[in-house]
Order: C-alpha cells, then structure tokens, then sequence
C-alpha cells in the first residue's frame, strides 16, 4: 500500500510538473509572437537568401521614401515626431506668461525671435557684433584662449567639442568627451590626401570662406586675406 502511494503521488508530480511546463512554453510563445518587430518581416522572403528584406520587407513596402526625402527609415519616423513635439513646447512656452528668467520664458522668447524673421534680417549682424569684436580684438594666446571659451560657452565649434554620452567601456556610466573642433572641411582627408579631387577642394576652401566672410560685412580683399589666414591657421602642424 505504501509503495502504491509513493508511486501514485510520484505520477501526480510528474503530470503537474509537464503541464506546467507546456503551459509556460505555451505564455513565453505567445509573448514572443506578439513582438512588434514580427509585424515587419516579410515573410515571403527566405532569410537566407536576403535577411535585410527578410526582417523589414513589410516595414519598407508600408513606408516608401517620401518624395522630398533623399532617403528614409524609422529613425526619420522617430526624428520628426520630436520635432512635433519641440514645436509644442516652443509655442506653449511663447504663449504662456512666464516668470521672467524662467525657461519657459527663455524657451518662448527664443521661438519668438527665430520665427520673426522680417526682424532677423533686419537686425542683420548686430546680435553676433559683440563676439565678432572679440576675434577682432584677439592679439596674444591669452585673448585666443579667452575668446574660444566664450564662443564655445554658445555652441560655436572652436578648438574642441565637447558632449556627453555613455561611456564606450561602460554603458552604465555618462562620460565627458572631448573631439576635434573648429575645422571647416569634414575630416582631415581633406587636408592630406593628395588626389585631384581633395587637391581641388583644398583650392575651393579658401574662396568659400572669404564668400562666408563678406556675408559679415568685410569687404572683398579684406576677405580674401582673411580667409587665407584662417586656411593657413588650420593646416600649421606646429
């Protein structure tokens, strides 16, 4: 009679024990097939032979490249609706009567003067003239340094950037990083290769700072000369 239990309850345990596990199997299933991502394969498309178009074949049918788009994906998607959403801030803010001093004034205030753009054109260079005298006035390596602090206490790209993101050793922490700034061509190919190409866009630089120069009101020769010596400043190796 005893062994009859013993064997009886150990049947029991065994049958509980499978059906929870058929049951669990049965949830982690469900929970796989209701993955969003799954809504994107297609699967008319065998992922071994095109595994790209396997995993987003539907996405890509279901969101063709806009017409004024040059290309197109759901970081495009993500991009735009922040955009909305900066654009509602930045009016609730303008609209809003906010404490003076506050960000909500300093947010309204801002949206207010970029959308006025009859008024931007007329005012011209005036907002800018205070840090344009500043490079003017630069004459030894402390006013050098003094006036890179201050254009990058604006955003302006000077010697270095600086950002901060997740540290590349450790996703856990944020790290302070620091990359070369202040450079007008888009790496530093373009100052050493020596191809026709990067050859004739070297030739261009100049001519296309001394058009951005005249656009703060210096006159041609003085933009040209200006030009020259900023060219010149980023290409000293010393």
């Amino acid at each position: 009679m005893k062994r009859f239990f013993t064997r009886f309850v150990t049947l029991f345990l065994l049958l509980f024990l499978t059906t929870a596990c058929k049951k669990n199997v049965a949830k982690q299933v469900d929970i796989k097939y209701q993955d969003i991502l799954l809504e994107n394969v297609d699967t008319m498309v065998s992922p071994g032979e095109d595994i790209f178009e396997y995993i987003n074949g539907t996405w890509l049918k279901k969101n063709p490249i806009p017409p004024e788009e040059v290309s197109w994906g759901i970081g495009n998607l993500i991009i735009d609706e922040n955009f909305k959403k900066l654009k509602l801030i930045c009016e609730a803010a303008a609209n809003a009567p906010n404490e003076l001093g506050s960000n909500g004034q300093k947010i309204g205030d801002f949206w207010l003067i970029a959308m006025d753009s009859v008024r931007c054109d007329s005012l011209g260079i005036i907002p800018l003239k205070s840090y344009l005298d500043s490079i003017d006035h630069i004459n030894d390596l402390q006013s050098f340094i003094r006036t890179v602090a201050e254009l990058s206490n604006i955003g302006a790209c000077t010697l270095l950037n600086n950002y901060v993101a997740q540290d590349d050793k450790n996703s856990d922490k944020m790290s302070l990083f620091f990359t070369q700034g202040g450079l007008g061509l888009p790496n530093r190919d373009y100052y050493f290769k020596q191809d026709d190409r990067t050859k004739k866009v070297r030739e261009q630089y100049p001519i296309f700072i001394s058009r951005i120069l005249q656009f703060v009101q210096t006159d041609t020769s003085g933009s040209i000369k200006n030009a020259n010596d900023i060219f010149q400043f980023e290409t000293t190796n010393s």
